[in-house]
C-alpha cells in the first residue's frame, strides 16, 4: 500500500487547523462588542521571513493596558488579517500606524483579557481556510 500524502494532510492535520480557524471566528466575532480599554504602544519591529517563493515582512506590535484592575500586555493587531506581505511598505504602514509611545483603544475579552486585539471584528479572510478545506475535500 502506497502513502497518500494528500489524504494524510486532510484527514490528520488540516481537521485541528480547521478548528482553530473555527475559534478565531468566534474570538473575531465576539470582538466586535467586547469593552476597551486605552493602550499604549511598548514596542514595533519588522519580522522578516524567507521562503521558497520569496520573503514576507510582517509588523510586530507589542501594547500595554490596564483591564479590570490588572496589567496586561498584548500583540494581536487584527483578527481581520496578518499583515504579512512581501511589500515591505505595507508592513511600514502598520508600524507607522501603531508607533511607539501613540495610544489606541484595544478591545479585550472580559473573561479573559489577555485576549484582546487593537482591531475587533472579523472580515472574509477569516473564512478562507474553510473555504478551502470545503473545495479540497470535494
Amino acid at each position: 500500500m502506497c502513502f497518500d500524502a494528500d489524504k494524510y494532510f486532510l484527514y490528520h492535520f488540516f481537521p485541528s487547523f480547521l478548528l482553530r480557524t473555527i475559534h478565531t471566528i468566534q474570538s473575531a466575532n465576539a470582538s466586535a462588542s467586547w469593552p476597551t480599554a486605552e493602550a499604549r504602544i511598548s514596542s514595533t519591529t519588522i519580522k522578516r521571513e524567507g521562503h521558497k517563493y520569496g520573503v514576507d515582512y510582517s509588523p510586530k506590535i507589542k501594547y500595554n493596558f490596564i483591564a479590570d484592575g490588572g496589567y496586561y500586555t498584548g500583540t494581536k493587531i487584527s483578527y481581520k488579517t496578518s499583515y504579512a506581505s512581501s511589500r515591505k511598505a505595507n508592513a511600514e504602514s502598520i508600524i507607522q500606524k501603531y508607533a511607539k509611545g501613540t495610544v489606541h483603544q484595544v478591545s479585550y475579552d472580559p473573561n479573559d483579557p489577555s485576549i484582546c486585539t487593537l482591531e475587533p471584528g472579523r472580515s472574509f479572510k477569516v473564512y478562507l481556510p474553510i473555504l478551502l478545506y470545503g473545495s479540497w475535500s470535494l
